[in-house]
């Protein structure tokens, strides 16, 4: 059903549809010319046939230029049935009206009775020629179009295999914009099905990295209700163990609000100027405990130069924890991880290094994003819902930096990321050289 606002839309398309209408009266005004010209100068005949020559022109041409397109917008608009029938009737008018206009030019002024059969017989013979090529034409475009539709049709069902023949001209056009559009589908597809297995990667191991501290709180709470553990220190490791189980689903609770606040744009930063060597000297020192429960090193390395930066101090500590603590679950024990800071041009870099076994290149270019967690085998070895680094990269580009990962699948991976300046830290530094 047309609504008034597509009515308003198809009004202009129509007036600029009366082009045709004026540049045939202007050929058919110039053709009106020549023929005068000629028939004064080069045949030779009397002025008072030249005007008449030149009224009846003008006249069978004006009418028939209107009875033309006015045929043809109606039969093109105004009635149902096969478009290579409409089409093929519409150029058809054409070669009838100027056969119309050929007989009685020639009935009035230049030829004699006895050549009337001679001239029906031409203007028929011409008429089918010209009628047979339009429906021949109407059939060609038709069965483009027809092709465009049928291959609409399937899109839905398997873009993939959709491909329309491309040209030219504008229904050439058209299937070329119909095949970019069947392979921005095809890639939108390929992506929704990329996303629903990391989404149901995702909840399998979120039900896993809860289901296992609350199989643990379980077991605590009920040996201490049902008395099973009598003596202090033994009800003392329990509650030791139930704070671990706690604080273990409050740290993944978090990473899913964090990252459904990143997801939404919603994330509030709370800005103020820090060191990068506070910053880094926090994460690690909050992480070395565990890294040497792991059997790994970590090492610092800070630039001399580095100025202040205006962060998040908590969100960007927390990047860092996400980053040095994936780093220690992936490096074996006897390894190392290495922490750099260096200053660059109107920005500080911050690399965290690790001598694990690497990431393969398939996985690479997938590490920060929301629901990827990699192959299948190692994600279930080393556990973590696969948060961590997508989180890392919503924090880091909500302060206009940028993360990247480089690695070679057996040589250790780096994760770096950069902070900008600010403008006033900017002009403070170039201010003290």
């Amino acid at each position: 059903m047309m609504t008034p606002a597509m009515g308003r839309a198809e009004r202009p398309a129509e007036l600029r549809a009366l082009g045709p209408l004026a540049a045939g009266s202007l050929v058919a005004a110039i053709a009106v010319a020549l023929a005068i010209v000629v028939a004064r100068f080069w045949l030779g005949l009397p002025a008072e046939h030249v005007k008449n020559l030149a009224r009846f022109l003008l006249i069978s041409g004006g009418v028939s230029l209107l009875v033309t397109l006015g045929a043809a917008w109606l039969m093109l608009h105004r009635t149902r049935g096969r478009l290579a029938l409409k089409l093929g009737v519409v150029c058809s008018i054409g070669p009838i009206v100027a056969a119309i206009n050929t007989y009685y030019t020639a009935d009035t002024m230049l030829i004699r009775q006895n050549d009337f059969g001679l001239l029906i017989l031409l203007l028929a013979f011409s008429g089918t020629v010209g009628i047979a090529f339009a429906l021949a034409l109407a059939r060609t475009l038709t069965a483009r179009i027809g092709r465009l539709a049928h291959a609409a049709q399937r899109l839905g069902s398997d873009p993939a295999a959709v491909r329309v023949p491309e040209g030219a001209d504008e229904i050439g056009q058209l299937g070329r914009t119909f095949n970019q559009l069947a392979v921005r589908l095809q890639e939108s597809d390929a992506r929704r099905n990329e996303l629903e297995e990391a989404r149901r990667m995702l909840l399998a191991a979120i039900s896993h990295d809860l289901r296992t501290p609350l199989t643990s709180l379980r077991a605590v709470v009920e040996a201490l209700s049902d008395g099973i553990v009598q003596d202090q220190q033994t009800a003392s490791r329990y509650l030791v163990s139930a704070r671990q189980q706690v604080r273990q689903m409050e740290t993944l609770i978090e990473d899913l609000f964090e990252l459904a606040r990143l997801d939404a744009g919603a994330l509030e930063l709370h800005r103020s100027a820090t060191t990068v060597a506070t910053l880094v000297d926090e994460a690690v020192e909050s992480l070395r405990v565990q890294a040497e429960h792991a059997g790994i090193q970590l090492v610092v390395h800070l630039a001399q130069d580095l100025p202040s930066i205006s962060v998040d101090g908590q969100r960007i500590g927390r990047v860092l924890l996400n980053i040095v603590g994936n780093a220690i679950r992936f490096t074996p024990s006897g390894g190392q991880i290495s922490v750099l800071a260096v200053s660059e041009r109107g920005a500080v870099r911050i690399s965290v290094r690790d001598t694990g076994a690497g990431i393969d290149d398939d996985d690479l270019p997938h590490v920060f994003e929301s629901f990827y967690r990699g192959e299948k085998s190692r994600s279930r070895r080393h556990g973590g819902a696969g948060l961590g680094l997508a989180i890392a990269r919503g924090l880091v580009e909500a302060h206009g930096g940028r993360i990247w990962a480089d690695s070679e699948s057996g040589s250790g991976t780096s994760i770096s990321f950069t902070l900008p300046l600010s403008e006033t830290v900017m002009a403070t530094a170039q201010s003290t050289i």
